[in-house]
């Protein structure tokens, strides 16, 4: 499934046409269509990822999840009492301050020891970073890291 795939997804369970969603948020005709063939430039794909709440990660096919509210809200029961919802709320809640304590895992390092071009990259970009809370394969970090870098440089950043 392609980034386009994954916002027309999105798009019809929000009743809402590639076109208008295209002019919600300020782009040119076609320009979602286009991503069914190249990587989307940064800036458009944190628009779209908001504007859907959502993560770009998910848009990217790098994640399935799509946001943990929404996956949390599709399991509590309707008939859920008052009692109940504050428990999940305060659940979501310390999940949220444990979240915030985790370690990352810094992608570039990993990436730029098996991959000389991410490492060139790096030293001549000593800002660049990108980290996860999960432990990847060398190969799925190097991977990850390049597609982060192609968009990094379609946005001059």
């Amino acid at each position: 499934m392609t980034t386009f795939d994954r916002v027309k997804v999105l798009a019809e369970k929000q009743k809402i046409s590639i076109v208008e969603l295209e002019e919600k948020l300020g782009f040119g005709r076609n320009s979602l269509y286009s991503w069914k063939k190249k990587t989307p430039n940064g800036e458009n794909l944190k628009k779209v990822a908001d504007y859907f709440n959502v993560t770009t990660d998910y848009l990217l096919g790098r994640s399935k999840n799509l946001n943990i509210l929404e996956t949390i809200a599709a399991h509590i029961d309707p008939n859920a009492t008052e009692k109940e919802l504050q428990e999940i709320i305060n659940f979501i809640e310390e999940k949220q301050k444990q979240h915030q304590k985790e370690e990352t895992i810094d992608l570039v390092k990993i990436a730029s020891k098996y991959d000389e071009d991410i490492a060139k990259f790096v030293k001549e970009n000593p800002d660049f970073r990108y980290e996860v809370l999960e432990q990847v394969s060398d190969e799925e970090a190097v991977s990850s890291v390049k597609s982060f870098i192609e968009i990094y440089k379609q946005n001059n950043l």
